[in-house]
């Protein structure tokens, strides 16, 4: 967090915005979402369930694969790892590695940077709710409940398992402008005990 407090202020936004436009192709292709899906929307950001393999058709997610599409390692690289000069390139002197069996793989990225990509992901998708697609601008403080809840989820698995938030989100390293949807049920969706460990 305090290698993004040395930013200067007036260029927040604009990494904001950069990560958003980098995430707004991810939504259709990822959930199958088009202009004015906005059930399937709400349903989908309801209780944080976009971050499951989800089919909205049958009303069902899999709540022990939190993280488990490849379009949340796909826009984490694309975001923060797209080149050797790419802003987590920096971090990767402080990443952690949570295996105990392998401490050398410091390949853990930070719950704060991992929350971050998730909640424009959130934006990205709550785009398609309106009949007219019209990607969202993006701003340092929007949907910051939906961080807090993605960090929430994040810091639930890490502390229920360092090896489950392994599994989560291993070898991505290596390689509020308005209310959320009902987000205070995320963690009662989220399946601790079926999650495989790495």
């Amino acid at each position: 967090m305090k290698a993004l407090a040395t930013i200067p202020a007036e260029h927040v936004s604009t990494f904001w915005g950069h990560i958003k436009q980098v995430t707004d192709p991810f939504a259709p292709t990822a959930f199958g979402l088009k202009s004015g899906d906005c059930d399937y929307v709400v349903w989908l950001n309801e209780s944080l369930k976009y971050i499951y393999p989800v089919d909205y058709m049958k009303d069902t997610y899999q709540a022990n694969k939190p993280f488990g599409d490849p379009v949340f390692v796909q826009a984490l690289r694309n975001v923060f790892f797209n080149s050797a000069r790419s802003f987590a390139y920096l971090l990767l002197p402080r990443f952690v590695s949570l295996d105990p069996q392998r401490p050398e793989e410091k390949g853990s990225l930070r719950p704060w940077l991992h929350s971050f990509q998730l909640r424009h992901i959130y934006a990205s998708i709550s785009d398609y709710e309106f009949d007219i697609y019209k990607a969202g601008e993006f701003s340092a403080n929007a949907y910051a409940d939906v961080c807090a809840e993605n960090m929430r989820i994040l810091h639930h698995i890490r502390r229920n398992g360092p090896l489950l938030m392994l599994q989560c989100i291993s070898g991505i390293a290596s390689n509020s402008k308005k209310p959320a949807h009902g987000i205070s049920n995320a963690i009662a969706l989220l399946n601790l005990d079926d999650m495989d460990e790495a």
